[in-house]
C-alpha cells in the first residue's frame, strides 16, 4: 500500500505551530549526522540550521555529536541514537528521525 503525502497550506502551518505551541506540545526531530571527518561542525550543522528557519516554531531539533564520527561504528551508533531517542519528549505531539549519509 502505498502513502499518500500531503501538504499544509503555509497559512495553515502556521495556524498548526501556534496551536502546538500554545498546548506546549511540539514536533521533536532527532537528525543524525553523516559519519566522516569534520561532518558535524562543517556540513551537516548548515543543514540543522535551514531545517530549523524551515520548520519554524512547533519544532525541536536535537542534534548530537555520533562517536568517532570520522571512523563510525555501527554499534556505538546505535547506542548513541538508542539514548538520544531516549530524550525526546514523552509529551511530544510527534516524533521524527532524519538521517544524513555521505560518500
Amino acid at each position: 500500500m502505498t502513502r499518500k503525502r500531503t501538504r499544509t497550506a503555509p497559512g495553515n502551518r502556521d495556524k498548526k505551530a501556534k496551536e502546538t505551541k500554545q498546548r506546549g506540545l511540539s514536533t521533536q526531530i532527532l537528525f543524525v549526522q553523516g559519519g566522516g571527518k569534520g561532518v558535524h561542525d562543517e556540513w551537516d550543522n548548515k543543514l540543522v540550521a535551514s531545517l530549523e528557519q524551515a520548520l519554524g516554531p512547533g519544532h525541536t531539533i536535537r542534534y548530537p555529536r555520533m562517536p568517532r564520527e570520522s571512523n563510525p561504528d555501527a554499534g556505538a551508533w546505535t547506542r548513541a541514537i538508542a539514548r538520544e531517542l531516549g530524550k525526546l519528549s514523552e509529551v511530544a505531539r510527534d516524533i521524527r528521525l532524519l538521517g544524513e549519509r555521505r560518500r
